[in-house]
């Protein structure tokens, strides 16, 4: 091969393993190129963590009872009013206590299922005995609906995920 050629060859074999210590050395010095362009971290306020699965901070809930009932810690139950839930298609008679619905037919009618009544020109008059809400059941001695305690969620993280069994917040910044 003719010398200059050669000598070509060498220079470019040099320019080559030049750019490949420098590019060696900028990536021990600056760390990987990705790092530069990641995404800003999350952080969450103190006291709380961050769940990469969801990309929220969280928090272990409190338990208690809301605000419209009452807690017994004789029973550790929460105690809400008396009961106010009527089936579909009757009302409730804060003054009797009572469900009450209005069946017309003949004598012999019946009251639907639950209910109890008198017959009255042409009308069947059926009472019943309220329910709690789902959740809740009526406690025959009190008269009253209870219910088991419940999560509860600071202001901060408003949201509970079953789940995870967490209260749940947004991040307050991202930090790079």
């Amino acid at each position: 091969m003719p010398r200059r050629i050669t000598r070509r060859m060498r220079n470019i074999q040099v320019g080559v393993a030049v750019v490949v210590l420098v590019a060696a050395v900028a990536a021990t010095t600056l760390g990987p190129a990705s790092s530069a362009s990641a995404a800003p971290k999350p952080k969450c306020p103190q006291g709380s963590t961050y769940n990469a699965t969801t990309g929220k901070c969280e928090v272990a809930p409190t338990t208690g009872c809301p605000v419209e009932a009452t807690y017994d810690a004789s029973r550790n139950v929460c105690v809400y009013g008396a009961p106010t839930e009527c089936p579909l298609g009757s009302q409730y008679d804060p003054v009797s206590g009572k469900c009450w619905v209005s069946v017309e037919g003949p004598p012999g009618t019946s009251c639907p299922d639950g209910f109890y009544g008198t017959y009255d020109a042409g009308a069947i008059h059926c009472q019943g005995d309220p329910g709690c809400p789902s959740g809740r059941t009526v406690n025959t001695t009190t008269n009253k609906c209870e219910g088991p305690l419940v999560a509860i969620c600071p202001t901060r993280f408003p949201t509970y995920n079953q789940t995870t069994g967490k209260c749940e917040g947004e991040p307050v910044t991202r930090e790079r």
